[in-house]
């Protein structure tokens, strides 16, 4: 059985790949198909169709006529050593960021009887990935055009799983294609299991290549990792004392609940920090709520520590063993990094002080936490991976806390654990479903939930991607007048696409609003730091088409990581400034009222278990002001970021008129709008990725 090999260059020689490649028959060395082939060719932008037939490279046709220059007698060896057909095919949707958008479209390969390389330039920030074969998907999953998306999937990873067959292949005449098949398919899988849930029968594909490729058995079940965790902490502790830092929290409570029942009782000290950044009346509601299991909770009010804390940080980031420098106090921090580090350190302050008045010896007392995997996934820490980008550094995975890490004195039972697990584990551990089921909120509180900033963010892009985001909003419009920069847009959208926006922007007058500040996302696996845009329209907006435009604009624009709509009318002054904003009493008071009345509304409406999470984030933007008359900027807005997942690694939006009713979405509106100081109310439209969670 045979294997191919398409390797390609940039620029102009991408067309020459066609050519060289040609179209081979499975019992003769075919023609070379040079002007389809070469005029089809990927040139830099445009839309790439690679087809491979079937190549024989048996010895009689190696004698008799030379391969191609790109296929080395190495690679022809390999081709002979493949013993298994395979069918695969590909289509790649993705968005360069090079010096030029490459055109996103179909990139397809077909490859039958061999697995092919092809060059396909940059992925971008955000790709599908089709892949299927025999095995993996059953007959239920045939159905839909045998066609599913794999959802942001680094072109990267792609490559990885190609090299390690190419390694194996190295390894000689050994039952070589049984086990590279089963490494091309473990790679691939792996890689798009942290993203099943945003995969259209993504669970049923896991489920099968579990269960009937690799031939596991299903015995790896919670009750097991119940067992052991409490393993591992009576292990670990021993018979030393465990300092817990309980936010009151589902993670935390379950960790309490786990060293209660792993320990005894005066070995664990819990503790709750009011770090002053808490919702309104939550540290009360904590301490009730963990009385009623029976544990005894020390609350302390460290509100002053937090608002005046520093830490030290690298003064280059990308090299931690530089320089060092102190940070400016929390209360005068914007930088959303920065927060989160001095917030985390304090932590461990506070906790060193506390075993300092229980005349405890620091060397006999462990500090107990409720981390999960995706804290420590996105804080790249090296427990999880060592290549990992840093998204966001929880407050439980600061440079305090991985010394005392690295020193063997931290106790973390659910560090292997999803929120989904953890949530499962709390109800086995007889916790109350109130208390498992309520909504995350971080440690830091609402500290993270209020982006600050002194001056307005933009950069030399602002006034194009404005225009970019306009032409997309007005994209209807925008084509009657023939504008310079449809192609942007034509270069990463399809026919249909193209259509469904026409059809957007014809409903009514839509307006596309660049903000200048900048909130926290996720793209390829990295971090991003990037604009916000605003969607407002004059009558009431349809959801469908505001979600369609929230997925295109991060595609065209890649400098943007958020949309949101903003309700009250539409937006017809641009925002060239801000309301300086920093952690201070009187921001913090505002944005905790207005978290508590939209809470609120949404408990009293009975629709709380319909989102995983709702946070109310406050950003430093001043609506509806005219910039002849110079009005200054003096108010604030807040967003409202309704969220549904399952294991808060990937995630959508909560559409209005779908997971939640429009009224109730507008009756909050109606109460944070009662709240002094609040300019306008936003909704966030944005999945994750390209966005997070939390805008910090």
């Amino acid at each position: 059985t045979n294997y191919g090999w398409n390797y390609g260059c940039k620029g102009r020689h991408m067309g020459c790949m066609g050519r060289r490649m040609g179209h081979m028959g499975r019992r003769r060395m075919g023609r070379m198909d040079d002007g389809r082939m070469g005029r089809m060719g990927h040139m830099d932008g445009q839309l790439a169709y690679r087809r491979m037939g079937r190549r024989y490279m048996g010895r009689r046709h190696m004698g008799r006529r030379r391969p191609s220059r790109m296929l080395s007698e190495e690679l022809a060896y390999r081709r002979r050593c493949m013993g298994r057909r395979i069918r695969v095919r590909a289509l790649y949707h993705g968005i360069a960021d090079g010096r030029r958008m490459v055109r996103m479209g179909r990139r397809m390969g077909h490859m039958d009887g061999r697995m092919g390389r092809q060059y396909m330039g940059c992925m971008g920030r955000m790709g599908h990935m089709v892949v299927w074969d025999d095995g993996i998907w059953d007959d239920d999953i045939w159905d839909n055009d045998d066609i599913w998306d794999i959802w942001n999937l680094p072109i990267d990873d792609v490559w990885d799983i190609w090299d390690d067959v190419w390694d194996m292949g190295r390894m000689g005449r050994m039952g070589l294609m049984g086990y590279v098949w089963k490494l091309l398919i473990v790679g691939h899988m792996g890689r798009m299991g942290r993203h099943v849930d945003l995969t259209t029968n993504g669970k049923a594909m896991i489920r099968n290549f579990l269960f009937d490729i690799s031939g596991c058995t299903g015995n790896y079940t919670l009750q097991g990792r119940e067992v052991e965790c409490l393993k591992y902490v009576k292990e670990t502790v021993g018979s030393n004392k465990v300092l817990l830092l309980v936010s009151g929290g589902v993670d935390s409570t379950v960790c309490a609940a786990l060293l209660h029942k792993a320990l005894r009782e005066d070995q664990v000290i819990a503790v709750h920090i009011d770090n002053g950044f808490m919702r309104k009346n939550e540290s009360q509601r904590v301490e009730q709520s963990l009385e009623k299991l029976g544990l005894r909770l020390r609350v302390i009010n460290a509100a002053h520590q937090f608002l005046h804390g520093t830490t030290t940080i690298p003064m280059d980031k990308r090299e931690q063993n530089s320089r060092t420098r102190v940070t400016k106090m929390l209360c005068m921090t914007a930088n959303p990094e920065e927060k989160r580090k001095i917030i985390g350190d304090v932590f461990v302050k506070i906790a060193n002080e506390v075993i300092s008045e229980l005349n405890l010896k620091p060397e006999e007392v462990f500090l107990g936490q409720g981390t999960l995997r995706p804290d420590l996934i996105e804080s790249a820490s090296h427990v999880a991976s060592n290549k990992a980008d840093v998204i966001k550094t929880h407050h439980n995975d600061s440079e305090l806390i991985r010394q005392l890490r690295d020193e063997g004195r931290v106790v973390e039972p659910l560090k292997d654990f999803h929120k989904d697990e953890v949530r499962m584990l709390g109800r086995d551990l007889g916790l109350p479903p109130d208390l498992v089921m309520r909504h995350p909120f971080p440690g830091p509180g609402l500290a993270i939930r209020v982006l600050c900033a002194e001056d307005a963010y933009m950069e030399r892009d602002f006034s194009e991607t404005q225009v970019l985001v306009k032409i997309i909003a007005e994209y209807d419009q925008m084509l009657q007048k023939k504008h310079a920069l449809l192609n942007r847009v034509e270069s990463v959208t399809s026919e249909e696409e193209r259509l469904e926006l026409r059809k957007a922007s014809n409903k009514q007058h839509l307006a596309a609003t660049l903000l200048p500040i900048r909130s926290v996302g996720v793209q390829g696996d990295c971090r991003s730091y990037s604009y916000v845009v605003g969607l407002s329209s004059e009558k009431e907006p349809d959801w469908e088409d505001m979600q369609f435009l929230a997925r295109l604009i991060p595609r065209v624009c890649h400098n943007v990581n958020r949309v949101c709509y903003i309700w009250g009318g539409l937006v017809r002054d641009q925002v060239l400034d801000i309301t300086p904003t920093f952690l201070t009493s009187n921001v913090l008071s505002t944005l905790r009222q207005a978290d508590h009345v939209s809470n609120q509304v949404l408990s009293s409406s009975g629709y709380v278990n319909a989102v995983s999470q709702m946070p109310v984030v406050m950003i430093p933007v001043h609506f509806d002001r005219d910039q002849v008359s110079r009005v200054p900027s003096c108010q604030r807005s807040v967003v409202l970021r309704p969220f549904c997942t399952h294991d808060f690694m990937t995630g959508v939006p909560a559409i209005p008129g779908r997971e939640l009713p429009v009224d109730v979405v507008q009756r909050m509106v109606t109460e944070i709008l009662t709240v002094p100081g609040i300019s306008r109310v936003l909704y966030d439209l944005t999945s994750k990725p390209p966005g997070t969670t939390e805008w910090e």
